[in-house]
């Protein structure tokens, strides 16, 4: 027994926001130039290790491959590409390069992630598919 249609829902709903809230904070202008662009990059890293989890809990049916991956770096290049065209954003490939990095990092820590008793139903179902039963 994997994740309930309503938990499913619920994080379909927080990815939805979060990806809506996400391009709204890329788009508007800074009061204050980014300071220290390692901290912009981290930025990046973490947004998208917690847009690869919430997409990967939203659409549990599958594993976290290539289906969800090309989505969530289209979302990344689309937020650099908007950037291009606005006078105070620019666009960045360290940007698009760290967004990436999210992704890789939420794929290492799966197997960490796979041990935690509320977040282990995210893959009963897969696992119980493999196994037959």
């Amino acid at each position: 027994m994997g994740l309930s249609h309503t938990h499913i829902a619920g994080f379909r709903l927080i990815l939805i926001i979060s990806l809506l809230l996400i391009l709204l904070l890329a788009m508007i202008e800074l009061d204050h130039p980014v300071i220290n662009s390692v901290n912009d990059k981290l930025g990046h890293v973490m947004a998208f290790v917690y847009l690869a989890f919430v997409l990967d809990f939203s659409i549990p049916d599958s594993q976290f491959n290539l289906l969800k991956i090309i989505p969530l770096l289209g979302y990344g290049l689309l937020i650099e590409i908007i950037q291009y065209f606005l006078p105070y954003r620019t666009f960045s490939l360290f940007d698009f390069l760290a967004d990436g990095a999210g992704i890789v990092l939420y794929i290492l820590v799966i197997p960490l992630l796979r041990h935690i008793p509320l977040l282990r139903l995210r893959w009963a179902d897969i696992k119980a598919e493999r196994s037959g039963t």
